[in-house]
């Protein structure tokens, strides 16, 4: 791959991207799902995506084709994960949210790339999708 190549690659988590975000350089996130809202992925994205902004450096997305959420359905709401997972005991008044999913809004990333094909967000979104996910790959193929 690109390290093998002589290129310098990082791979950090996401809790620690505004530390490593300096000089030149690009984001590559994965993506557990493509709406007409956004890209889904672990928690921790939106923040990724954010500070990248900040500095300038272009996000991506990465998927495969299996992973665009069909247009005439709305994306599942996540349903929330045990609190004892965050704090054992939780404290009586203290209510816990625990999730490991959100969407990332599609504006924030440069291209989508799914299944060897580039995607123009602005394309994905819109209140017709599905269309807009046909004119998207059109484009790409000619």
């Amino acid at each position: 791959g690109r390290a093998e190549a002589g290129n310098q690659v990082r791979l950090i988590v996401d809790a620690a991207a505004a530390l490593a975000m300096k000089g030149r350089g690009i984001v590559l996130l994965g993506a557990d799902a493509i709406t007409r809202e956004g890209v889904v992925n672990k928690i921790g994205s939106r923040l990724v995506t954010a500070e990248a902004q900040l500095v300038g450096w272009p996000c991506f997305a990465l998927a495969t084709s299996d992973k665009l959420w069909p247009a005439n359905l709305e994306y599942p709401k996540e349903q929330g994960k045990p609190a004892s997972q965050v704090a054992r005991p939780v404290p009586s008044g203290v209510s816990v949210e625990n999730c490991y999913f959100e969407t990332v809004p599609l504006e924030r990333f440069r291209q989508v790339l799914v299944g060897g094909s580039r995607l123009d967000p602005h394309r994905i979104s819109g209140e017709t999708a599905h269309p807009s996910l046909e004119a998207a790959f059109a484009t790409e193929r000619s």
